[in-house]
């Protein structure tokens, strides 16, 4: 178990979810553990259940709206977010209450840089983890959000924009579009003011980081979180490993038997995240990790994992949004009445840096696979798919009923 949280701050924190949280009282009460005798961390959480992701949308769906994981009520609330699953996840009433400040002080971050903000301000909470993050260290954001790359590409023109948030693919994706843009000579990039960029839902590969830095003296750093902890670990400067946050206690975990791995093996990463009003217990990331042991040169004293190393469990990673196989059967059971779909599949690849997401459709009525009806047809599934899924498909394919046979619900065809 890892941690930087002090016996009493946990005890403190516990005993708040105790008092406010169903969910937490029944899991202390089954364990017979009382608030006014708890132990340090090591001794409190290995009594309790770990609790998967697909478990919290049941207990959600059983206990609406939270599952009796909300400490306060309504008024610790900031925001409520809606998660792959359905999850609804929740930010609280902290100024950073995803404790990101942590994560974009080490990445140089501070009073007076401007943030282009990439991640979409809609239901899920990326967008709103990184403001929380810049603005308590003085800086300011600019939400593009969904805005056009053309226009994204305009304001990195025309505002004095030193910090970059969102994936590495769409900053890869704005600089080249920039450069078009620009009509420079071959070996001359255009001159900007950013001069750092925090990503995370997606991985920073070495050649793009080296580019950045190389190219256009901008300098990449990583993060990683979930909708439902905030920030779990982040980079410092020497960009070797990620350090834990201040907020989360983590476990390295066999998947299988639940019990640690030996300190420097590949496990899951469970994690208790003390956030006062959203008070989760060893919640199962489905992310495989290991822990890097040795100190960093950085000096901080938090232990550092080695990244995201691979998945548990069905779930796949489209664009920074988790899909699961439930999630397209429940995509054809809405859709079914629409010219008699039968049966949907999907499957991800990558072209260059960008993940693609296709759909396979049966449908039984012959003339649907054909001319304006197919186009119509392939219009309503992409808006459903994106409703359901979060993401739009970048192709859907329509077949005769029966024919795509034993194919997986969901299937992963990006190298790993």
């Amino acid at each position: 178990m890892y941690r930087t949280v002090s016996d009493s701050e946990f005890a403190a924190f516990l005993s708040y979810a105790y008092r406010g949280a169903p969910a937490v009282r029944r899991l202390l009460d089954e364990a017979g553990i009382t608030p006014g005798e708890l132990g340090p961390p090591e001794e409190v959480l290995p009594n309790l259940p770990v609790t998967q992701k697909e478990e919290l949308a049941a207990q959600q769906q059983a206990d609406p709206p939270f599952g009796g994981w909300v400490s306060g009520g309504m008024t610790s609330l900031r925001r409520v977010f809606v998660s792959p699953g359905p999850i609804h996840n929740v930010e609280g009433t902290r100024p950073d209450d995803w404790g990101a400040a942590e994560a974009f002080r080490a990445a140089g971050f501070g009073p007076g840089d401007l943030v282009l903000n990439t991640f979409t301000y809609h239901l899920s909470p990326a967008a709103f983890i990184v403001e929380a993050g810049v603005l308590t260290l003085g800086g300011v954001v600019v939400p593009a959000g969904t805005m056009s790359r053309s226009e994204q590409v305009r304001l990195l023109q025309q505002l004095p924009v030193t910090g970059f948030a969102g994936v590495p693919s769409y900053l890869r994706a704005l600089l080249a579009a920039l450069t078009e843009s620009s009509g420079a000579m071959e070996g001359i990039k255009p001159l900007l003011a950013l001069r750092r960029a925090w990503f995370t839902a997606e991985r920073l590969d070495d050649d793009f980081r080296r580019e950045l830095a190389e190219e256009w003296s901008v300098k990449g750093f990583q993060g990683y979180g979930t909708a439902e902890l905030g920030i779990v670990a982040y980079e410092c400067e020497v960009q070797h490993g990620m350090h834990l946050g201040e907020q989360v206690i983590v476990e390295v975990l066999d998947p299988s038997t639940r019990e640690p791995v030996p300190e420097g093996e590949v496990g899951e990463l469970v994690v208790t995240a003390m956030r006062p009003a959203y008070p989760l217990l060893r919640l199962a990331t489905g992310d495989l990790s290991r822990v890097i042991t040795e100190p960093c040169p950085c000096g901080r004293p938090a232990v550092r994992i080695a990244g995201v190393l691979g998945r548990v469990g069905s779930g796949v990673k489209v664009r920074g949004m988790f899909i699961y196989p439930h999630q397209i059967e429940e995509l054809a059971r809405v859709v079914a009445g629409i010219a008699r779909v039968t049966r949907i599949t999907a499957r991800v690849d990558q072209e260059g840096h960008r993940d693609r997401l296709f759909l396979d459709v049966e449908t039984a009525v012959g003339e649907a696979r054909e001319g304006t009806v197919a186009t119509a047809l392939k219009e309503v599934l992409a808006a459903a798919a994106r409703d359901r899924l979060r993401v739009r498909p970048d192709g859907i394919e329509l077949h005769p009923a029966g024919s795509l046979g034993d194919r997986p619900l969901l299937a992963d065809e990006r190298q790993s």
